[in-house]
């Protein structure tokens, strides 16, 4: 990994999430919210880091920041999305997995890749992201009700 800082912190389900935000105290409170709701949970600081923990682990769901250095949103998408070029099976792996977009910005201002489609995006919020709209996409992404 590129020196960021992981942090790990289970719940009590089997659910893995991965969450990628540059900003510690919003990575911070995802955690706690998440971990709160029985995930096991995984943060990652940048996109490149993402990327290895996606390569290497299982997860259930992916929320992403947008706006990050580096490696914004739409890089990590167009990253994850050419990675049937190397391993098939990952790919469609990453690709199904549902994905969460967590933005300070509007929905209109993503300029989202060409391959969006691709992927299994469930939603995006807005940050400060309001707790039942958080919790009502996590649900919905592992299958709850």
């Amino acid at each position: 990994m590129n020196n960021a800082i992981v942090w790990n912190q289970y719940g009590h389900g089997s659910a893995r999430v991965l969450v990628v935000d540059d900003e510690p105290t919003t990575a911070a409170a995802l955690l706690h919210v998440l971990a709160g709701m029985g995930c096991d949970v995984v943060v990652a600081l940048h996109g490149e880091d993402a990327i290895d923990l996606l390569k290497s682990e299982h997860f259930n769901l992916f929320i992403m920041d947008w706006m990050m250095p580096k490696m914004d949103g739409h890089g990590l998408l167009e990253m994850l999305g050419g990675l049937h070029q190397v391993n098939a099976p990952m790919h469609r792996r990453i690709i199904r997995m549902p994905l969460i977009i967590h933005t300070g910005l509007d929905q209109s201002e993503l300029k989202l890749p060409k391959n969006r489609d691709a992927f299994n995006l469930l939603g995006i919020l807005r940050k400060p992201s309001r707790l039942p709209e958080l919790a009502k996409l996590v649900s919905k992404a592992l299958g709850e009700k």
